[in-house]
């Protein structure tokens, strides 16, 4: 039994078989967006330098697409992430408040909790990729 297992690990490992924790990857070519209501969603957009941008609108999101970048960062929430084997650590700040998430990347979604450091409450945000 013992053998059998070895060999099967063996034969994953030479397939190339790994974790998919292990291959996760955050894509910094888009945006990923939670809705928060029927109107309104929260957007994320990561960038390679370890810089991340947040913001909520109700705009659609190919109009956000359009703007929300680091020209615009001082109209939103901008601040630093952290990355690795597949866990986020995300802090965000500006005129408006500040915000903290964590949580994991699954594919292209990203699971997280938002707290808002404003008036403290908290939620639990699944953030889908839109390129």
């Amino acid at each position: 039994m013992k053998r059998t297992l070895l060999l099967c690990a063996i034969a994953a490992i030479a397939m190339g078989f790994s974790s998919p924790k292990e291959n996760c990857k955050l894509n910094y070519e888009g945006l990923y967006f939670a809705p928060l209501d029927s109107t309104t969603n929260a957007y994320l957009k990561f960038y390679a330098d370890g810089s991340v941008l947040h913001t909520t609108s109700i705009e659609k999101i190919d109009e956000v697409s359009k703007y929300f970048n680091k020209t615009h960062a001082k109209s939103v929430l901008a601040g630093s992430y952290s990355f690795g084997k597949c866990n986020v650590s995300i802090n965000v700040f500006g005129k408006t408040g500040k915000m903290q998430f964590s949580g994991g990347l699954e594919n292209d979604t990203l699971y997280l909790k938002a707290i808002n450091n404003s008036d403290h409450t908290s939620d639990h945000l699944k953030f889908a990729f839109h390129d």
